[in-house]
Parts: C-alpha cells; structure tokens; sequence
C-alpha cells in the first residue's frame, strides 16, 4: 500500500491499526502527520505512532523519539526523545541507533557522551547505516 489516497486503502489500514497491527498503526500514525489519505491531524498521528511504540515496534520507538524531539504532535521533550531512539536501538533499528548516537553527540536530552554516540553509530555502521558511516568517518578524522 504506497498510495494512501484511496479510501479502501485507508478503510483496511484503519481496520488493522485498530485491531492492534503495530505496523499499521505506525503507518497510520505517519499519515496523520503528514495528511497522507486523511486529513492532517498530527496529535492524531502522534497518539497512532505511540501505541504502535508501546507495543514494542522499533520503527515505531524511534519516530515517536523524532516526534518528542520536534515537537510533532506533541510538545518538546528531548529527555523522552531519548528514551524512545533508546527503546528503538535497542531493539535493532538502525536509525535509532543513529539518532541515539546524535544525541548523546550533542548532548540533547542526556549528557554529552562521545564514546556512548560512537558506540551507537558502530553499531549502526555494522547495519548498513551511511549517515552512522560519513559520522564514524568524521569522529576519525578529528581524533
């Protein structure tokens, strides 16, 4: 399902959001956000990705950490952003790892950690993430 414009498209991934589908509720989630077949509603789209993150699904953790990072539906909590691209690395995302590996980079929502970002953007690396590779490559460079 790549084209959420259809309705019937729409009728079955609301069927298996609310049927506790974690993937389609992620999925539901991000169509809220970004008005993808419904009407852009970014708390909607905001309370979708958090059951589906609760749930345990990685993707899921990861975009509920962006949304507290940003603001998306939501207000600004870099502390619970962290919990969640934790939540989402732990669980084998490799843009979770990337994202947590930024944070503790920068110190945004925990405290500046080079060796714990470059942990993460190792184990990223070892995934196949480019962005934890051009990192990685940058960190050498400057040591």
């Amino acid at each position: 399902m790549n084209n959420f414009d259809n309705e019937i498209d729409m009728k079955v991934l609301m069927d298996c959001a609310q049927k506790g589908n974690a993937e389609a509720q992620n999925t539901l989630g991000f169509c809220y956000m970004r008005g993808m077949g419904v009407l852009a509603d970014k708390c909607a789209g905001f309370n979708w990705i958090k059951k589906a993150a609760e749930s345990g699904h990685a993707k899921a953790q990861r975009n509920l950490g962006y949304c507290f990072a940003n603001g998306e539906g939501t207000d600004i909590n870099l502390e619970e952003a962290v919990t969640w691209y934790k939540k989402s690395a732990e669980a084998g995302d490799d843009k979770g790892m990337f994202d947590l590996a930024m944070c503790y980079k920068y110190g945004e929502g925990v405290e500046k950690d080079l060796k714990e970002a470059e942990k993460w953007l190792e184990q990223a690396v070892e995934l196949g993430n480019k962005d934890a590779e051009d990192q990685i490559f940058h960190f050498k460079l400057w040591d």
